[in-house]
């Protein structure tokens, strides 16, 4: 039998949200914490890791109408 990831099989929620004033978080911030998301679900997902989702709204920044939260961003990357 090969070996498993101790992370084969294990739920994960991700959870968090960026700030909505541009002030507190940039443009370039969400950019970066998103790609830092979508990476993270990919090396998960190799590795055997499910996840839980909520569904719900994707609201957005005024700004910007940048995403707050990730929830859709892991969905589109599963």
């Amino acid at each position: 039998m090969p070996n498993r990831s101790p992370l084969f099989g294990r739920r994960i929620h991700i959870a968090g949200s960026v700030a909505r004033d541009p002030d507190v978080a940039k443009a370039s911030d969400v950019d970066q914490a998103r790609e830092l998301v979508e990476t993270l679900v990919l090396q998960l997902m190799e590795h055997g890791a499910t996840f839980v989702l909520p569904v719900d709204a994707e609201p957005v920044r005024d700004e910007d109408k940048q995403p707050v939260c990730f929830d859709w961003l892991v969905w589109r990357t599963l």
